[in-house]
């Protein structure tokens, strides 16, 4: 099969090319940082389990015309926004798997951000992520291990990669609306992520944003740490609180792919404490100094 609308992620595409589609199984799960392109390759894949031509995903044939315009009825998305992930919600989103499907004699069923549902409405897809009804199911998280075990041990687990930063600056530059300076430095702290890249653009780069990416790229460098710790000092509460923030986010997205996580969760647990500790200390250079010293501190494991 295609992915026709992915960029990036060659290892991904390489491994469907070789996959025949029926192979599978019945559950997906789809894992990566925000902004990586999760749902879009969700999307490509049930285009390409719903294709009735001979190139999958075609494009042509009228379940993929359909499946563009929105209103191919084998496909249901839950998700977004304004989804409350609560176990009614969840089940009646099951109950729907059982309607037989149409022209394609499969339906697919995609769950994005499969991460904020509780332990149980997770419960409450166990059987049909085991033995669907015509079904696949695809789910999209950030880390796999926010999930429940047995339904982690029900999917097919894939990861969707971020994108490398010539791939964000060769998009942007696509757009003639941003100088190649811009571009080249929203690209270095966007992630990996054209749309948070954008967003950057858009919004500006605060300083708290800088000093994150630094602050991570920094950890095992002691030095260039304590050094940071300085202007990262300087910062308003404010500026402060978004800075640890983003720095916890950014942790968390490197958690779902690094090959010895445990320095970064005792950073991320350190975070979350001085996070709720936040309105009992008004000292933004004690609470950077105290970040930086347990940082500096860690080992590799």
């Amino acid at each position: 099969m295609r992915f026709p609308h992915l960029l990036g992620n060659e290892r991904l595409k390489q491994t469907f090319s070789s996959l025949p589609l029926e192979k599978l199984g019945s559950s997906l799960l789809l894992t990566g940082p925000k902004g990586c392109g999760k749902k879009t390759a969700a999307n490509d894949i049930a285009m390409a389990i719903l294709c009735t031509g001979n190139e999958k995903p075609c494009g042509a044939c009228p379940s993929c015309v359909r499946f563009s315009a929105g209103t191919n009825s084998d496909y249901e998305f839950f998700g977004g926004k304004d989804a409350v992930y609560n176990v009614d919600n969840i089940r009646a989103f099951r109950s729907r798997s059982f309607v037989k499907s149409g022209d394609s004699g499969t339906k697919v069923f995609l769950i994005a951000d499969a991460d904020k549902l509780n332990p149980q409405s997770q419960n409450a897809l166990l059987k049909v992520l085991e033995e669907p009804l015509n079904t696949l199911f695809i789910l999209t998280c950030e880390n796999p291990f926010s999930l429940l075990q047995t339904v982690r041990s029900r999917c097919t687990l894939f990861t969707v990669e971020p994108l490398p930063e010539e791939t964000i600056v060769t998009e942007l530059s696509k757009e003639n609306k941003y100088s190649p300076a811009e571009i080249k430095r929203v690209s270095a702290l966007c992630g990996g992520s054209l749309q948070k890249a954008r967003d950057l653009l858009e919004q500006g780069v605060s300083p708290y944003e800088e000093y994150a990416v630094s602050f991570m790229n920094c950890l095992d460098d002691e030095f260039s740490l304590f050094k940071l710790s300085k202007d990262i000092s300087a910062l308003s509460r404010e500026d402060y609180i978004a800075f640890s923030s983003r720095l916890t986010e950014l942790i968390n997205d490197a958690l779902s792919s690094s090959p010895s996580p445990g320095k970064l969760i005792k950073i991320y647990d350190y975070l979350d404490k001085q996070n709720k500790l936040m309105p009992l200390n008004p000292s933004v250079t004690s609470l950077s100094s105290a970040l930086t010293a347990f940082c500096g501190g860690l080992t590799e494991e």
